[in-house]
């Protein structure tokens, strides 16, 4: 089972000084996939502060969050994202191992 790893920017910070405390933050998305299917997704940005990548939201972390389980919506565009490698791939395949930082998928 070959986990690929691809990022989807959502939103890109016009303004390099005010991306990470201003609040011009680059959102993005990593979505781990097996064969075709997405299976999991984890949210990220370019802020300093406190922020879950669970479900993108910056009102508490993952120890907090209610919302385990990813709609598959979440997934959205992942065939458009730049595939992860090298340094890159092992860092997320090492975040998606230790399950810290991603959503599995709850397929309907």
């Amino acid at each position: 089972m070959e986990i690929r790893f691809y990022e989807v920017i959502d939103r890109k910070s016009t303004n390099p000084s005010l991306s990470h405390d201003g609040g011009d933050y680059t959102f993005w998305r990593i979505i781990a996939v097996v064969g075709n299917t997405p299976i999991a997704v984890s949210y990220r940005t370019s802020s300093y502060f406190p922020y879950c990548s669970y479900c993108g939201d910056f009102s508490h972390t993952e120890s907090g969050c209610w919302r385990f389980g990813a709609n598959s919506a979440e997934t959205r565009d992942w065939e458009k994202g730049r595939r992860l490698e090298g340094k890159e791939y092992s860092l997320e395949l090492s975040l998606f191992l230790s399950s810290n930082w991603f959503n599995p998928i709850r397929w309907r």
